[in-house]
């Protein structure tokens, strides 16, 4: 074996992560090893390339919190007498590059004799195998553009959204409202489409980054028939179809409080946590 080895013990322990691969602001323990024994004082890690910080750096042992963007970082461990760069550990960070949306239940929001559709959604951010447990993320602005029977919400802009906490298998603690609003007759075809900018930031602070956008579009049909779809679900109701009441997810999934229609609600606890 190599004489030198090193070990990566992430803060934040997932299933199925991706081997020396971490979210952005990814908090790491790294310690080096000689032939299997823990090296001794005279050793210390350093930040070659790639950004990030590390901090406790005596006896190859430190701690490397990840950068705020994607990058493949090198580490040195230096050995000070004689100095020397005597490894090179290489891991990579990762940034989330979109969200993706799962039914928070089997409830389709519908009200009889009207037009329209809603849901509730679970927001999961990607890629799976790291942690982006130390950031949190936001939907940012969009106008709308609308047509048809939606044509008076032509021009709607989607507001500013809250920071949003993320768990350690990349959930966002909140959920998502999309709902298309009711529609009387007559019905004219139309559609209407947001293209919703989600964004993150390290640490509760920092830089604002953008992660993708993530279309909420609608459509209608001259027979009232309306088809919604945000982050990949998609749900479909007609006119005729009965009352249906947007039933909130159980506990221990957040609570649902008033929202304006396709933007996420903050996190609040059910049943005290």
């Amino acid at each position: 074996m190599p004489p030198y080895t090193a070990t990566l013990d992430p803060a934040s322990d997932i299933v199925g992560r991706t081997r020396d691969h971490f979210g952005v602001g990814e908090v790491v323990e790294i310690a080096a090893f000689d032939r299997g024994v823990a090296v001794g004082a005279g050793f210390s890690w350093r930040i070659h390339t790639g950004g990030g910080s590390i901090t406790a750096t005596a006896g190859g042992v430190a701690t490397y919190t990840a950068g705020p963007i994607t990058a493949e970082v090198k580490l040195h461990l230096v050995r000070a007498q004689p100095f020397s760069v005597v490894m090179t550990k290489r891991l990579w960070v990762k940034a989330p590059t979109t969200v993706r949306m799962v039914r928070a239940n089997n409830t389709i929001r519908h009200t009889n004799g009207m037009a329209g559709a809603g849901f509730l959604a679970h927001m999961r951010l990607q890629p799976t195998g790291v942690s982006f447990s130390n950031i949190e993320v936001r939907e940012g602005k969009f106008r709308g553009v609308a047509s048809g029977s939606f044509a008076h919400e032509n021009g709607r802009e989607h507001q500013t959204g809250p920071w949003l906490a993320v768990d350690a298998p990349n959930e966002v603690l909140g959920t998502d409202h999309i709902d298309s609003g009711d529609v009387d007759a007559p019905f004219v075809s139309g559609r209407f489409d947001w293209n919703i900018p989600w964004e993150y930031r390290v640490g509760g602070g920092g830089t604002v980054r953008h992660i993708d956008y993530i279309v909420h579009w609608q459509t209608i049909n001259a027979a009232g028939f309306v088809t919604i779809e945000k982050g990949g679900v998609q749900v479909s109701k007609a006119v005729t179809d009965g009352d249906s009441p947007l039933v909130p997810p159980p506990p221990p999934v957040v609570a649902v409080v008033a929202a304006p229609v396709g933007a996420p609600v903050a996190a609040a606890a059910v049943g005290g946590g």
